[in-house]
């Protein structure tokens, strides 16, 4: 869906094919991992800050732009068509969808972090910012509804709103983030499947670039509008199995200090 997501970039904003927009972020993504450069994710995530600063100056212009009133907006979020039935199932889909999609990455991530309680804390953190980004990207397209119904990347539309040179930065900014992303799904994929430093990493690398590049054919919207749901269900059945373990892990070290004691 990443490699979807860019190539909906490229063709709005700079005029490039989808295809062959997605076909670039494929390759960048599968040069970076086969020839070990993953150095450049940690340049690359510097940007998340950026991302942050163009987010909330395009929710500023869009609350100083907005003429109507708060009931107008409701009436226009219930119009559209959702991915499903009720805001909250949609909620909590799009919560299980993150959790699923991000799992072989975070589980990297915290395996890596031996501080348990910095893990934590680093966890929580970033839930709760990619809560209140989620949360302004909502209320600004909220607010500029009737503009961005036949766009695929909304948030490039508003900001092209606003200027030009707006609209290439938010684009770059995005562009940076999807790269970032898919770097390390695709790492993690593979690694899950064979030894990162084996000889057959590479023909994995790229043979699960070249899926994700023949899934960006179904198109962004239409990859959104089913994998989002589908997965998020999938993610439900995680999210209970990660509880479960973590009840019995916990359980399992209050019996071993029973013993002890």
């Amino acid at each position: 869906m990443m490699i979807a997501g860019s190539g909906a970039i490229f063709e709005q904003q700079f005029g490039i094919d989808a295809l062959y927009g997605s076909l670039i972020m494929a390759g960048v993504t599968a040069v970076t991992l086969c020839f070990n450069l993953q150095k450049i994710i940690s340049v690359i995530s510097l940007i998340t800050p950026f991302l942050f600063i163009m987010i909330f100056i395009v929710f500023i212009y869009s609350i100083l732009q907005y003429k109507g009133d708060v009931s107008e907006i409701m009436q226009l979020g219930k119009s559209g068509q959702t991915a499903a039935s009720h805001w909250m199932t949609g909620a909590v889909l799009y919560v299980s969808y993150n959790i699923a999609a991000g799992a072989a990455i975070l589980a990297l991530i915290g395996g890596a972090e031996k501080n348990e309680k910095t893990a934590g804390i680093g966890g929580l953190f970033g839930g709760l910012g990619l809560g209140l980004l989620i949360l302004l990207i909502n209320v600004i397209m909220h607010l500029d509804f009737g503009a961005i119904q036949e766009a695929d990347m909304p948030i490039v539309h508003i900001a092209n709103e606003i200027s030009p040179i707006a609209g290439y930065l938010m684009s770059l900014v995005l562009l940076a983030m999807i790269y970032n992303t898919s770097v390390g799904m695709i790492y993690a994929f593979a690694a899950r499947v064979v030894p990162s430093g084996g000889k057959s990493f590479t023909p994995v690398v790229i043979i699960s670039a070249a899926a994700a590049f023949l899934a960006s054919f179904v198109g962004f919207v239409k990859l959104v509008g089913t994998l989002y749901p589908l997965v998020g269900y999938l993610g439900l059945i995680l999210i209970v199995s990660i509880i479960f373990v973590w009840f019995k892990f916990k359980q399992s070290i209050k019996h071993e200090i029973h013993i002890s004691s």
